[in-house]
């Protein structure tokens, strides 16, 4: 959790390789083998060591039933943190995503594309390994619906998306409420005070919850881009969205059926339905799916279905363009230069037309107007 403290290279990689062996051996991990040991034989029994499946096995316990042992939850929880404090020390990351990480994100890091990214994945190397992987994990959400970014990995990104958002603790890695210390006290002043008397998991939420409602309200700074970068996240993956599965879990398993012995779609697929079915939803549930659909038009940065799509003609056509403009670009382009636009490009874009069409709640102008 130190690394970026410790001076000698020499252990920097000692310390990188233990942490990579615990990840893919939760039984090498002396505390956690400890303290799960009674969870493990429960319901991990049948899972062979090694490969990081003991882990995964608790991982999801944890994540679906909430029936781990205090003390076995806890460590279960360091173990994550010290993962998401840098990805390159996860067994089942590096696994699943080395493909991903050398086609989509290595170009990146050289500046290359519609983002700027920190450089890949690296084996156990100098430097400050934390910042550079954090990024990575970011920049292989931003492709994980990509032509060519495999099944293994938009699953393993997804799980550790999930994880990240299921313990306020956790969304501390990534730095959003150190930023935001100020704007907190000013925008969310109930909220700041409420978090001090919550269980320790459920601490920050509400008040990560209320900068992101208020997110338009925050002066340009770090604070800003951390929460538009966490609200991102709650866009591109909606199995990691609590909120909008509190309101909704009962209504997208009755509209949005998962396979047998599956508690939800994918959220590629998830997307798909609740924007194809959100005629169909009630209450709070349309509220969010709403919420969810505004960004979506409103703010490329938002719209993972498009800057997939899309993503050639927004970097060649719409580079510099601001994010709550490049939709309006594309729109240009496909009247004006139709042959510009890629065939998946034109349907994807035609879709989200037809669905803005379709809602005045979706029609910014008419809508603020009336």
């Amino acid at each position: 959790r130190n690394m970026s403290a410790i001076g000698s290279p020499l252990c920097k990689e000692r310390v990188h390789g233990y942490a990579l062996a615990v990840s893919e051996n939760a039984l090498a991990n002396a505390p956690l083998a400890a303290a799960c040991s009674a969870d493990i034989s429960k319901h991990c029994a049948a899972v062979q060591p090694g490969g990081g499946r003991v882990l995964d096995c608790l991982e999801r316990v944890a994540r679906t039933r909430a029936q781990l042992a205090p003390q076995c939850a806890e460590q279960v929880l360091s173990q994550m943190a010290a993962e998401l404090a840098d990805p390159s020390t996860s067994f089942g990351l590096r696994r699943d995503c080395s493909v991903e990480v050398s086609l989509f994100c290595k170009a990146a890091a050289k500046g290359r594309g519609l983002h700027s990214w920190p450089a890949p994945l690296s084996n156990a190397s100098a430097g400050n390994a934390s910042d550079t992987s954090r990024g990575t994990l970011d920049c292989l959400r931003s492709h994980s619906r990509a032509l060519g970014f495999r099944p293994a990995c938009a699953a393993r990104v997804a799980s550790l998306t999930r994880t990240e958002m299921s313990d306020s603790r956790l969304m501390l890695l990534g730095g959003q409420l150190s930023h935001c210390r100020e704007e907190a006290a000013q925008l969310c002043p109930n909220e700041t005070a409420a978090s001090k008397s919550l269980p320790v998991a459920k601490r920050y939420t509400g008040l990560m919850q209320c900068l992101q409602a208020k997110h338009a309200k925050l002066p340009e700074g770090a604070c800003r881009v951390k929460v538009r970068s966490s609200l991102r996240v709650l866009a591109y993956f909606p199995t990691a969205n609590s909120p909008l599965l509190a309101e909704c879990r009962d209504q997208f398993t009755a509209y949005c059926g998962a396979p047998d012995g599956v508690d939800l779609m994918e959220d590629d697929a998830l997307l798909r339905c609740l924007r194809e079915h959100r005629a169909l939803f009630t209450g709070g549930c349309r509220a969010k799916v709403m919420s969810i659909e505004r960004m979506a038009h409103n703010e490329m940065d938002f719209n993972a279905e498009v800057s997939e799509a899309c993503a050639v003609e927004l970097r060649t056509q719409c580079r510099g363009v601001d994010s709550r403009q490049q939709l309006s670009c594309l729109e240009r382009m496909g009247e004006v230069r139709a042959a510009k636009l890629a065939p998946t490009c034109s349907r994807v874009l035609q879709g989200f037309k037809e669905r803005a069409a379709q809602s005045v709640e979706l029609m910014g102008k008419v809508s603020s107007v009336c």
